[in-house]
């Protein structure tokens, strides 16, 4: 079996340009369809174990009351709505000044800064602008 197969792609080896291109062609294919079909076994087995136990849980189809045209207008009046609110919501901007004397940051003290008590002592009773 193994001289057959071996004779085989020898002769593929010697023949022309065309037959070796048309021997790729069946290949490719053959590959693919094993591949396709491979891939299609998967996904029933993989769908079939994902199928609910309990039938009773399933909805059937008829006891939709609403088109499809009615779930979209219901759908985009929220999505309409949300918008609305969010275009027409007020925003508060809120500014504050602060009017203490003492502007310096608790993490940057005089001490640690490593400047003398006098000269913070003065830069600190100096009047703000």
């Amino acid at each position: 079996m193994f001289e057959n197969l071996k004779k085989f792609t020898e002769d593929i080896q010697n023949a022309g340009s065309q037959t070796k291109k048309r021997w790729l062609f069946v290949f490719s294919a053959l590959t693919m369809i094993l591949v396709v079909g491979l891939w299609v076994i998967y996904l029933n087995e993989t769908i079939a174990s994902l199928a609910p136990t309990n039938p009773v849980a399933q909805a059937p189809i008829e006891s939709i009351k609403e088109s499809p045209w009615q779930i979209f207008k219901t759908g985009l009046q929220t999505v309409t709505g949300q918008f609305k609110d969010m275009v027409t919501a007020t925003r508060k901007i809120s500014i504050e000044y602060n009017t203490s004397k003492n502007i310096t940051p608790a993490s940057a003290t005089s001490s640690s800064l490593g400047v003398n008590s006098a000269t913070s002592s003065e830069t600190n009773s100096a009047p703000l602008p």
